[in-house]
């Protein structure tokens, strides 16, 4: 059975936050990976359901629903899309004759 609760913090570019129970239970972790829809914003309430991770032994939220962001998760990757280092390509400044 789905609970309820309040997203009290999460972190867009590590992909992870808390959300407080309604029922009054601990914080519980939820990760990216087990968001579905909008991406989670501070103050959005949430429907989930509650498991313990095999991992680490500590409750975490799964399934999660109701987030109002945006489907953009996660920071931009790095390099901008452009091959090779130091601005000249794979030769990492050299011209492609090895001058």
């Amino acid at each position: 059975m789905a609970k309820t609760g309040t997203v009290k913090f999460f972190n867009d570019e590590k992909g992870f936050g808390f959300v407080v129970q309604d029922d009054g239970g601990p914080d519980l972790f939820v990760h990216r990976n087990e968001v579905s829809g909008g991406g989670l914003l501070e103050g959005d309430e949430v429907q989930f359901d509650e498991v313990t991770d095999d991992r680490t032994g500590k409750l975490k939220a799964t399934d999660v629903t109701g987030g109002t962001g945006g489907e953009s998760w996660g920071r931009p990757g790095k390099g901008g899309g452009k091959k090779g280092f130091g601005g000249g390509g794979f030769g990492g400044g050299f011209d492609s004759y090895g001058g």
